[in-house]
């Protein structure tokens, strides 16, 4: 158990002023909380000695110990007012910590599976990820939770392995641009373990493998090139713009090179990109977003280069014991060296609140190529329906913003290319099914057009490029550069793909202004 106490300051001295208190009591009550959380032992569920707390500061350079205890804390994340850390328990089991203000915190919250991370997205949501402790077999397991609230958790979600591969086991989680994404360790080898990304859209209720870009030849084509490099542990985060990873091995054992690190930024989780220069001064892991610059952790050692799960991990010096600061993923500056392995970093604001969600406007469906999204605001995700899924979802949401549909419209197929599919309608939006009864049917698929030569329906639907019915040819054009045309008609483009690359968000225009909107649409010819 962790002991949820109050400890006298224990900081650390960093490279960017002297060690000490963060000020006393009366610097307690203003301004931002840097949280770190420690964590000494196994990040599994199997029974063993562990410790780990949490400490809280100012700015980063002075933390004094806010709790502390027999549990390892692997996570650590920060909302408006909340802050949430994970970790193991002595049993083994998951454990889970809240608190307000980042110096007082509840009692821990106990759940089945061992957890290494955690993170919040839109409209109250968290999710924390670890190994499946019931898992039987060395594949590996990965288990997913969420909350509301920080207290309450329910699994939602596991992953396996792919067939051949072993020691999967999950990293790092984070949101942003209406996705979570999750970062996943495993090996197809001794010598051939890497990274890969997993993506979902619907609160971690399921994940999709990211497509992976064309490997160098060799490499056994799990982890994005950008990625290649990574180790045991890393650090993702979205600064509101784009996602960032960063991470690295240590050398294989009996080299005197210096660790790797690596850094790497992508603004859809499917192409990423290295910055122009080397990462230098540290292996950062633990990332997050403070609003001005980049802060991490130089986690334990992630182990030798090519270690297959298990392998022992070196250690010394101050490795693992760092605090540190960027503005570019590249230089880092050291804010502190702490007594204590650290493991993962937020930033939490006490003052301020979460703000009520407002009501979706119109306009406030957004496509992606695998889920229509209602948006709460201009940037967050309320809901998300996938099209491969039940519509029942979808037609409650549309129903809920625009009233109840016209009645159903059958229209049959011609029996070779063309299904049956019934079609239900609100102001403009078509949403189809296949068959005659929506609440039977297994998939869906959604568009809006003009509905004559002058007149056409509000807007409601846009893509995440911001595009939607009567954008001119010069805005597609801008905001979606390059989009490629498919089938044999001028004015129709795709402007985003689906991972698997059959169906994307397609829009088409006629003259210079765009006509319909729609998703998932077909981008061969099935026929």
């Amino acid at each position: 158990m962790l002991a949820v106490v109050l400890v006298p300051a224990c900081t650390g001295s960093g490279g960017g002023g002297p060690g000490g208190t963060d000020g006393g009591p009366d610097a307690k009550a203003v301004g931002r909380v840097v949280l770190v959380v420690t964590g000494a032992g196994a990040a599994d569920g199997s029974p063993a000695e562990r410790s780990g707390g949490v400490r809280a500061g100012a700015d980063g350079r002075n933390l004094e110990q806010v709790a502390s205890g027999g549990s390892a804390l692997f996570g650590v994340a920060a909302s408006a007012g909340l802050a949430v850390a994970v970790g193991v328990d002595p049993s083994g089991h998951g454990t889970v910590l809240r608190s307000a203000d980042g110096r007082r915190w509840q009692e821990p919250v106990t759940v089945a599976d061992p957890l290494v991370d955690v993170a919040h997205g839109p409209d109250g949501t968290w999710l924390a990820v670890g190994r499946a402790r019931d898992a039987e077999d060395s594949a590996g397991t990965v288990v997913v939770y969420r909350s509301t609230d920080g207290t309450t958790w329910e699994p939602v979600s596991r992953h396996g392995a792919d067939g051949g591969r072993y020691g999967h086991r999950p990293l790092a989680v984070a949101y942003g641009g209406g996705r979570w994404l999750m970062l996943v360790h495993d090996c197809a080898g001794a010598s051939l373990c890497g990274v890969h990304l997993l993506s979902s859209i619907d609160r971690g209720a399921s994940w999709t493998r990211m497509p992976d870009e064309e490997q160098p030849e060799g490499r056994d084509g799990s982890v994005p090139n950008a990625l290649l490099g990574l180790g045991r542990t890393a650090g993702l985060a979205h600064d509101g713009h784009r996602f960032a990873v960063v991470g690295g091995r240590d050398p294989r054992p009996g080299s005197t090179a210096a660790p790797s690190a690596v850094a790497a930024t992508s603004a859809d989780g499917i192409v990423w990109e290295r910055p122009a220069a080397p990462v230098r001064d540290t292996v950062p892991t633990g990332l997050t977003w403070d609003g001005v610059a980049w802060l991490a952790v130089d986690g334990p050692s992630s182990g030798p280069a090519g270690a297959a799960e298990g392998a022992p991990a070196p250690s010394g010096g101050d490795a693992g014991r760092g605090v540190w600061t960027s503005t570019d993923l590249q230089g880092w500056s050291r804010l502190a060296t702490l007594d204590a392995p650290v493991r993962d970093i937020a930033v939490l604001d006490p003052g301020r609140t979460a703000a009520p969600a407002a009501p979706a406007p119109a306009g406030s469906l957004r496509l992606r190529p695998q889920a229509l999204e209602v948006m709460a605001d201009e940037r967050t995700v309320k809901d998300a329906f996938r099209y491969d899924a039940s519509p029942t979802g979808a037609i409650a949401a549309l129903t809920a913003l625009y009233g109840a549909p016209a009645a159903p419209a059958f229209r049959a197929g011609d029996g070779i290319c063309v299904p049956d599919r019934t079609e239900l309608r609100w102001d403009g939006i078509t949403l189809t099914v296949p068959g005659r009864d929506p609440a039977a049917a297994g998939s869906f698929d959604v568009r809006q057009e003009t509905v004559g030569a002058t007149e056409q329906d509000p807007a409601r639907l846009r893509t995440v490029q911001g595009i939607a019915l009567g954008s001119t040819r010069e805005q597609v054009t801008a905001l979606a550069p390059g989009s490629p045309a498919v089938g044999s008609e001028d004015g129709e483009l795709v402007l985003t793909e689906s991972p698997d690359g059959e169906a994307g968000v397609l829009v088409h225009l006629a003259g210079r202004r765009v006509t319909l909107i729609s998703a998932p649409g077909p981008l061969v010819d099935v026929c």
